[in-house]
């Protein structure tokens, strides 16, 4: 991940096996979001540890978070959709 150091300053918060997020502050007007970039392995017990990562995050309702990734498993679909929908 990267990023343009005259425009956000970033902090990298995590790093594992099928994340990097990164918390960003805008240089402009000091605001903050935060940035997952995933990879949801699609099978088998990385698949369910990724799973149980996702679904025990603590996010914050008043934090602005983002997520782009990629999986091509049918239940993290299942999952993502039920997250846009929250």
């Amino acid at each position: 991940m990267g990023w343009n150091s005259a425009i956000f300053t970033g902090e990298v918060i995590q790093i594992n096996k099928f994340t990097v997020t990164v918390k960003f502050t805008s240089s402009h007007n000091r605001q903050t979001w935060t940035l997952s970039s995933v990879y949801g392995p699609c099978q088998g017990p990385e698949r369910d540890n990724f799973v149980h990562w996702l679904n025990n995050l603590d996010i914050n309702a008043e934090e602005n978070w983002m997520f782009a990734g990629i999986s091509t498993s049918t239940d993290l679909y299942l999952i993502e959709i039920e997250m846009v929908l929250i």
